[in-house]
C-alpha cells in the first residue's frame, strides 16, 4: 500500500509538478516534498477563510474545512482532524512503483 500520488508519477499533473522541481531545486522530490508543498496549499486556502481574531482556535477550525485538490490528491480532514491521503496497491515495474489497476483505491486517514 502507497500514497496514491507515488503510484502515479506519470500522470500529468504530477509529472509537470515534478519537472518544475527538479529545474528549482536540480533534483528529485522526496516523498517529503510532495508533502510540505500540499501543507502549503491548506495554509493558503485555510488564510483565505480565517476571520479575526486570529487565534488557534479560528485557524484549526479554517484547516479543518479544507477540501482542496493538491498534488497528492484532495486534500481535506476527517472527523479526528488527520488529514486524509489517498492510498492504493501498487507494485515494481522494472524498479518504478506502478497502481496495481485491479486494486480499488481506498482512502484512509494517515495517522
Amino acid at each position: 500500500v502507497t500514497p496514491a500520488f507515488l503510484a502515479r508519477l506519470d500522470e500529468p499533473k504530477i509529472a509537470n509538478w515534478v519537472k518544475g522541481f527538479r529545474q528549482m531545486h536540480d533534483e528529485d522530490p522526496s516523498y517529503s516534498a510532495f508533502l510540505c508543498y500540499d501543507l502549503c496549499y491548506i495554509l493558503d486556502d485555510a488564510a483565505n477563510r480565517v476571520a479575526p481574531p486570529f487565534d488557534s482556535k479560528a485557524w484549526n477550525a479554517a484547516i479543518r474545512q479544507t477540501n482542496i485538490s493538491g498534488i497528492t490528491g484532495q486534500l481535506s480532514f476527517d472527523k479526528d482532524g488527520d488529514v486524509m491521503i489517498p492510498v492504493e496497491i501498487g507494485k515494481f515495474e522494472n524498479g518504478i512503483l506502478k497502481p496495481l489497476e485491479t486494486a480499488k483505491q481506498v482512502v484512509g486517514a494517515v495517522k
